[in-house]
């Protein structure tokens, strides 16, 4: 009666249907758990129900959600599609606001030891979705639900190895969609077909590394080439409204060769961190435009930034590029012994230092850009 009725008057939301079927199931506990479904979607629940979908089901159009929801329903049982839908929704929850603890809690609870054990396999995921959550992008969650699914219905002896490539995996998410959509400005969805395809596949088959394998293989095709990405990633600046993006590519370019403990922590998306321990440093400053007759574009530009811990940029002050490579040379063997970028920078760029200007500064911009795509932001 509830469908038949409102199907006259203002079409209801595909959450109120499968709500309304639901509770007409009297599926056990249902009030409580569809209200922690509900919180957990925190006011995006269309997708989320849509994303529970492709996680098993593939690709599927809005107009066609709450008939294959209601017929899966059907096929399971409402009690275990009710289930399904509450673990769906605490992955779903994690990958928007990603926090550490919850993380390992996650798969402490999907049984996946070798992650929620294992600080540097929980904090690099937990990285990732930091990482994506920045870039606005959740395409991604249907595929990595499917695979963390694969891995759990395997025999705990044979699941190691597929944790590895799982981790492998939120590595190349954030990776392609840094490339894609941060940089080069690519809508997210671009990928939601490819993606939801797959999902299936992760389902059924009997060889999930390969599965993960292919599919990354198949992931790292579809990056911008290296044209359409060194000169977007080479106007990156120092602007108030990018400032966390530039902390998130200082972070991972710093610690590209560097793992676990020996990763200096930069980036860091908690808002309630007011004085952070690594600041902007820019190499030429801001009040030298007019002294160098350069355009504050340029000086802004990440060509001439650095990030180092906010006791040596504070006391770098204003002060001539040519002295702060002095400074820096003498701080190497106690302030930035660590950080082996910076050290690359004053071994690079040092000499060049008292004819700093525009060109050699867009120059490094370049240089960076194309480190960034053949290393760091390679997968």
């Amino acid at each position: 009666i509830f469908e038949r009725t409102n199907a006259r008057g203002i079409e209801l939301e595909i959450s109120d249907l499968l709500k309304n079927h639901l509770f007409a199931k009297k599926v056990e506990d249902i009030e409580t758990t569809w209200d922690a479904i509900v919180n957990r979607a925190d006011g995006t629940l269309l997708r989320m129900l849509k994303y529970f979908y492709v996680s098993w089901g593939g690709y599927i159009l809005k107009s066609n959600l709450y008939r294959q929801l209601k017929t899966y329903a059907r096929e399971v049982g409402p009690a275990r599609m009710t289930e399904d839908l509450d673990r769906f929704s605490r992955f779903y929850e994690i990958a928007r606001e990603p926090d550490s603890n919850k993380v390992r809690a996650f798969f402490a609870e999907r049984g996946l030891e070798n992650i929620a054990k294992h600080q540097e396999n929980s904090d690099s995921i937990c990285r990732s979705l930091q990482a994506l959550k920045e870039f606005k992008v959740t395409q991604f969650i249907p595929p990595a639900y499917a695979i963390i699914c694969a891995i759990e219905k395997l025999p705990e002896e044979q699941r190691n190895g597929n944790e590895k490539a799982l981790v492998r995996l939120f590595t190349a998410f954030e990776k392609l969609h840094f490339i894609n959509n941060v940089v080069c400005d690519r809508v997210g969805n671009e990928v939601e077909r490819f993606y939801a395809d797959i999902c299936k596949e992760f389902g059924t088959t009997n060889n999930l590394i390969g599965s993960i394998n292919s599919f990354i293989q198949n992931m790292s095709k579809k990056r911008a080439s290296l044209e359409e990405f060194e000169p977007r990633f080479a106007e990156i600046s120092y602007e108030a409204s990018n400032l966390a993006i530039l902390s998130y590519v200082f972070d991972r370019i710093m610690n590209a060769d560097l793992k676990g403990g020996m990763r200096m922590d930069i980036y860091n998306p908690n808002p309630a961190i007011k004085i952070r321990n690594n600041n902007i440093e820019h190499f030429l400053a801001v009040n030298a435009a007019e002294s160098r007759n350069i355009s504050k574009d340029a000086l802004n530009n990440i060509g001439n930034l650095l990030y180092l811990n906010r006791y040596t940029n504070s006391g770098l002050g204003n002060i001539p590029p040519v002295e702060k490579i002095a400074l820096l040379k003498s701080l190497k063997e106690n302030e930035i012994q660590n950080n082996l970028y910076v050290r690359e920078f004053v071994d690079k760029y040092g000499s060049m230092a008292r004819d700093w200007n525009e060109e050699k500064i867009q120059d490094r911009a370049r240089d960076m850009a194309r480190t960034s795509y053949n290393t760091v932001w390679n997968f």
